[in-house]
Order: structure tokens, then C-alpha cells, then sequence
């Protein structure tokens, strides 16, 4: 896993996130400028269904979106020696894509290790 190594180095995670982030960033992409928060959202889930995360929830509208997953599994993050706030930082990289399209995004993870993400339009 690439924060394991980033960790290894001693290089930073949320300037690699952000890396990422703007990196993908792009109407070349699915990342479409103007699309809602939901649709944000939606997307975000199928990215993160492809990385085999546990999609627990999607909610919210246009103006503000969610969706509420678990990434890695506590196995997986034992077999490479991470805690979770060891990748806490990965999830900065949604913030350079929400910017791409007009949105804002941020995230919470609770102590069971149940991330949310949420986007909302841009003040």
C-alpha cells in the first residue's frame, strides 16, 4: 500500500493526497464542473467500491452529499502495520477534486473506523 511506503520514507500522506487530488482532477474525467453534491457523491462511492471499501451509506441532494464507508479493513490495515489515523490524510485527495467541479469536501472518521465524506456546495 502506498501510504505504508509514503510512512517508510518519511513523506508526507496529505501532500501525496493532494497529489492525487488535483492530479485526477479534471472535465477529462468523471469529474464534471457544476456537478451536484449527490452526483459528487455517487461517484465518490463507485471509486471507493473500487478500492473494495464497505459502502454503508450514500445520502443527501444537490447541495450536500454523503456517503459513509469503511476503508481498509482492520485486517488489512494489520497485515501492513497502519493504524487508521496512519491514513487518515488519504482522504485530503477528494478535497482538490470537489474544488475541480464547485464543491467543498470534508471527512470524519469515528472511532470504529466509519469514514464520512461529504460534499457541499462552495461558499
Amino acid at each position: 500500500m502506498t501510504i505504508a511506503y509514503l510512512r517508510e520514507q518519511g513523506l508526507s500522506v496529505a501532500d501525496w493526497a493532494r497529489w492525487v487530488g488535483r492530479d485526477f482532477a479534471g472535465p477529462e474525467t468523471n469529474w464534471v464542473p457544476g456537478m451536484g453534491a449527490r452526483k459528487m457523491a455517487q461517484e465518490a462511492a463507485k471509486e471507493l467500491l473500487s478500492m473494495k471499501a464497505d459502502i454503508r451509506d450514500l445520502s443527501g441532494d444537490d447541495d450536500e452529499a454523503a456517503v459513509v464507508f469503511v476503508w481498509p479493513s482492520e485486517e488489512d490495515l494489520g497485515d501492513l502495520r497502519l493504524s487508521r489515523d496512519d491514513i487518515q490524510d488519504t482522504w485530503i485527495a477528494w478535497e482538490p477534486l470537489a474544488e475541480s467541479v464547485g464543491l467543498r469536501a470534508s471527512f470524519e472518521t469515528n472511532p470504529d473506523g466509519v469514514t464520512t465524506l461529504i460534499f457541499s456546495k462552495a461558499r
